[in-house]
């Protein structure tokens, strides 16, 4: 039932990590620009898969996690209507 979300068509820097029914975004991107333009394009085929099979997201659950060697910078996110404020990856 939900191997349909691992074959979505999805940009090269975007990754899909799933396990049972939690799915991880993973955009890989040198700047923040990069990543909150991706997260966008990467969140509609996304959701409208889950509007396919009937599943609601979880927004108590989103959390965005940067994983970097520059200077911590936070990046905000918008996944539907919820924002999202990146965490620094300790």
């Amino acid at each position: 039932m939900y191997d349909g979300r691992l074959r979505l068509r999805l940009p090269r820097s975007v990754k899909l990590v799933a396990y049972a029914d939690d799915v991880s975004v993973v955009i890989v991107a040198k700047h923040l620009d990069e990543i909150n333009y991706m997260s966008g394009i990467a969140f509609e085929p996304v959701n409208r898969w889950m509007n396919a099979v009937n599943l609601q997201l979880a927004h108590h659950k989103n959390e965005a996690v940067r994983n970097s060697k520059k200077k911590l910078e936070t990046i905000t996110l918008e996944v539907g209507e919820q924002r999202i404020t990146s965490q620094w990856e300790r």
